[in-house]
């Protein structure tokens, strides 16, 4: 209740306040700087709460109606009931302008946060608030000729055409919107008020003084006018750059109507009427306060993209963190892709980790981890996971290549260099050496997004990645670094592609296995443990390391 009242009487002063410095024809008011409430009304509560979303606009457009009718010498019952009318150019303008900022966007739906997104600034600005001011301006000068018609009275001192009525109705409506819903949006947002920085202190002091100067001295409408123009921009460009929404309205609003007071006062000379001047003032500040919004939402933006790309960089794969940053759920509907799938795992992890202590342990975890995933990376690959003691990797994610099988064996060979790297810092230190096993296997996986919006994860799952991890598992029983399957060593001999062809004839053919889950036994080659030299045969004729059938 108490915030419909405050609504309802701040909606009342503004419209009388527009009626006594803005009206534009014969006394009838122009809408400026309540439609901007209006509008706001509309966007914050109209959906959920029509009472809040246009009771404010009606009562106290009805109590403004009184009050204007009131201040006259002679009031009117005519005039009454044409203010009281009017309302509804207000309402027509709000519900408009509201369903035409949802109607555009599917992101931003009220005033929550335009401020960090150009688009729905945009949105905002055009579709919002122009769709506000041209339904009021519309519906508006409608009523106010038939109803001046019909008191014989000719409407803006001559003008007897429609559009002489209507464009100054849609500039001033236009204005009133720009400039004080997104102010009013920015209020609404939580945050405590901020020191603007020195530069933009300066420039806003600058173009206060300027304007106060204009003021008091009789300089030429010219000079007022460039002086006004070229200090406003610069002042809210500062702002757009390092305040918060909040400031950064409070700073438009003050230059705003500075420009306005200056431009519309000291320019009698061109002998324009008061309402006139003030329609080309507001003309003359609408477009650098609107491409100022604009130009603050495309900072703001530019700063979360910045944030959220180092964050989710300390979560995904260089060659998913873009992807993600620019589509946010781009595998909310799971696919099928052909990919090659790669498990690590350090042998007798559990006994060194209860030898060796927290400290060490998890010194040797980083180390490795950040080892492995610098060979994944260089080799194009995806970490999809790290599992405590190992890791997974996938070779064909977000996009397969043709080359997908080949990258993941030589990552393979290339992390077995990476931990004799670190075998020869651990000895260097007196501690013992690791060994690791690893498996691969190519084919088909479900790509997709697990887990929430607050812990989301895209993986894959699938026969393909069970099967590599059951032959990373093998490289236990075999005494071997690397087991690999038919289907990734073929993948690998006879993909067409430009990646160097790994040291294929260092594998050994192990025989035919039942991998655990599955119904057909897999053919595999696997790489010993002691195997630190190529052997002295033919690529196609692997020597045999041990036979699983």
């Amino acid at each position: 209740m108490v915030g419909f009242l405050v609504w309802t009487a701040l909606y009342c002063v503004l419209a009388v306040l527009a009626h006594n410095y803005g009206a534009i024809a014969n006394d009838i008011t122009v809408l400026w700087p309540a439609g901007g409430v209006a509008l706001y009304l509309m966007l914050r509560y109209g959906r959920a709460n029509l009472v809040m979303g246009l009771g404010p606009t009606l009562v106290g457009g009805l109590l403004a109606a009184i009050i204007t009718s009131l201040q006259k010498d002679q009031p009117t019952l005519g005039f009454f009931i044409t203010e009281t009318l009017l309302i509804s150019a207000a309402v027509a303008g709000a519900v408009s302008g509201a369903a035409m900022s949802r109607l555009f966007t599917q992101n931003w739906d009220g005033p929550k946060d335009p401020f960090s997104h150009p688009r729905s600034m945009v949105i905002l600005l055009a579709a919002g608030c122009e769709a506000f001011a041209f339904m009021s301006a519309l519906v508006g000068t409608t009523i106010l000729r038939g109803s001046l018609a019909l008191r014989g009275i000719e409407p803006l001192g001559g003008a007897n055409d429609f559009i002489g009525s209507f464009i100054p109705w849609l500039i001033g409506d236009l204005a009133s919107c720009i400039m004080v819903t997104p102010a009013l949006i920015a209020w609404s947002q939580p945050g405590r008020w901020e020191r603007p920085p020195a530069t933009v202190l300066i420039l806003w002091g600058l173009t206060i003084v300027t304007a106060l100067a204009a003021l008091s001295v009789n300089l030429p409408a010219m000079v007022e006018n460039a002086a006004m123009l070229l200090l406003i921009g610069p002042a809210l460009a500062a702002a757009a750059f390092s305040t918060r929404p909040r400031m950064f309205c409070a700073i438009v609003l003050t230059t705003a109507s500075l420009t306005l007071i200056v431009v519309g006062s000291h320019n009698s000379d061109a002998n324009f009427e008061l309402p006139i001047l003030l329609l080309l003032a507001q003309l003359y500040i609408l477009t650098v306060t609107s491409t100022q919004f604009v130009l603050y939402a495309t900072v703001a933006e530019s700063r979360r993209s910045a944030a959220e790309r180092i964050n989710l960089a300390r979560h995904f794969s260089p060659n998913m963190v873009e992807l993600v940053a620019r589509l946010g759920r781009p595998f909310a509907k799971p696919r099928k892709l052909p990919a090659t799938v790669l498990f690590c795992d350090i042998r007798n992890f559990t006994g060194f980790s209860e030898k060796a202590g927290p400290e060490e342990t998890m010194e040797l975890l980083r180390d490795f981890h950040k080892a492995m995933a610098k060979v994944i990376f260089a080799h194009h690959g995806t970490l999809d996971r790290f599992l405590g003691d190992g890791l997974m990797a996938v070779f064909g994610m977000p996009e397969p290549r043709g080359d997908d099988a080949r990258r993941a064996l030589a990552c393979g060979f290339a992390m077995l260099e990476a931990l004799d790297e670190i075998n020869r810092s651990r000895t260097g230190r007196g501690l013992p050496e690791i060994a690791m096993g690893i498996g691969i296997h190519k084919g088909d996986v479900m790509l997709g997004d697990i887990g929430g919006e607050q812990a989301l994860a895209i993986t894959v799952v699938g026969d393909t990645v069970n099967a590599a991890s059951r032959l990373q598992v093998l490289c236990r029983t075999h005494g071997a670094a690397i087991v690999v399957s038919r289907e990734a060593l073929e993948a690998a001999r006879n993909c067409d592609a430009s990646t160097a062809l790994p040291a294929l004839d260092r594998l050994s053919h192990i025989g035919r296995t039942l991998l655990r889950g599955r119904s057909q036994e897999t053919e595999i080659w696997g790489l010993a443990l002691t195997a630190s030299a190529p052997p002295q045969q033919p690529a196609g004729e692997p020597q045999s390391l041990a036979r699983s059938t």
